[in-house]
């Protein structure tokens, strides 16, 4: 070896690696096809960001602790833009605001039709990466019952309601009561589904008869809908195999134009990288490392946390982006921490790619 290093600095992990060659692959494909240029660069660039598991892995940065104290500031300024834009509009300060919302916070704020009744719906564009912060809020609550981790919850909570968003909502409604569930003794356990499958049963009956949350005829919903026959009526063998390239365009019926990235990231990997890579990828994503022991025990809560994540990012674009690619990171972080370094001589391999030693 050139370098004797020792175990505590080895990550084992090539996931990043893995993540980035993918999309490599559909990045030089792209040219080959028609593809939206600027939002090519911009994904191939984006999963460079999970590289940074290496020096937060070796350092023991603290992931929990920014991520958190992202969240209140976001939520903050949540509240202050909705304060210049919507409350106060016109006076000077408002006027500046207003401009940096509309022109770099990639947000948005109008009416959604849910029900009979509009509901306000405001948000600045990384709105979905609350759902982590939220989270973890209420898990380190649990723990220590200390007031600063409600206190938290209660900053972000308005920006989480004021988005309007369902995906967010859902997710984050689950989180509480799945994290609250696991935290409970067996026999309070049962006690806990006997009385919960009557409320979900009544809660999903009064939202599917007096709401369009789940309507095929919603907007939202008949739009993905078309995303995804149109996908599979252009279905061929090529990119079946290989896929278009990454930011390639198709004719979508869900929108009725030419679409280059759609709410259903699922269908849009397939489409740039076809159905061999595209297993891969989220394979990567999930088990950035092949020892099922570093997803049970206390790393449950974290896994459960980024399965909801995942599970939300198949809706709605949240996942492959400067926030979703960030969420990956701290998921990647409290995998990787629960694995002790392999002793000297040992010929374990932890690691479900080959080790990469830094």
């Amino acid at each position: 070896m050139l370098f004797n290093l020792d175990a505590k600095n080895r990550i084992y992990t090539s996931a990043p690696i893995v993540v980035f060659c993918i999309f490599l692959f559909g990045f030089l494909l792209s040219f080959f096809g028609v593809a939206d240029r600027a939002l090519s660069n911009q994904f191939m660039v984006s999963v460079a960001v999970l590289f940074l598991i290496y020096p937060i892995h070796r350092y023991q940065i603290d992931i929990d602790r920014i991520v958190k104290r992202s969240g209140m500031w976001l939520s903050v300024f949540t509240g202050v833009f909705f304060l210049a834009v919507v409350t106060f509009p016109g006076n000077p300060i408002s006027n500046v605001l207003t401009f940096i919302f509309d022109n770099y916070s990639a947000g948005s704020y109008g009416l959604r039709d849910f029900s009979e009744e509009a509901t306000l719906s405001f948000h600045i564009g990384t709105v979905p990466f609350l759902y982590l912060p939220f989270a973890l809020f209420f898990l380190s609550y649990l723990k220590d019952k200390k007031r600063k981790n409600i206190l938290g919850m209660l900053v972000i909570f308005p920006a989480i309601v004021a988005s309007a968003s369902r995906g967010l909502w859902m997710v984050s409604l689950i989180s509480l009561i799945v994290i609250y569930f696991l935290n409970l003794r067996l026999s309070t356990k049962i006690i806990f589904v006997l009385i919960s499958i009557p409320i979900v049963v009544s809660v999903f009956g009064y939202l599917i008869a007096n709401t369009v949350l789940f309507s095929s005829g919603e907007e939202s919903n008949s739009v993905k809908i078309g995303h995804i026959t149109s996908f599979f009526d252009q279905l061929d063998w090529t990119n079946f195999f290989i896929g278009n390239g990454l930011a390639s365009f198709y004719y979508s019926s869900g929108s009725g134009v030419m679409k280059a990235h759609t709410e259903v990231t699922p269908l849009d990997m397939l489409r740039y990288f076809g159905f061999i890579l595209t297993p891969i990828l989220y394979t990567a994503i999930f088990f950035p490392i092949k020892n099922l022991r570093a997803y049970i025990g206390e790393n449950r809560f974290y896994t459960l946390i980024f399965v909801l994540y995942l599970i939300n990012s198949f809706t709605n674009p949240i996942m492959f982006n400067s926030y979703g690619l960030l969420t990956v990171l701290w998921y990647w972080s409290k995998i990787l921490n629960s694995e002790k370094p392999l002793q000297p001589g040992s010929d374990s391999n932890i690691d479900v790619w080959k080790p990469v030693v830094i």
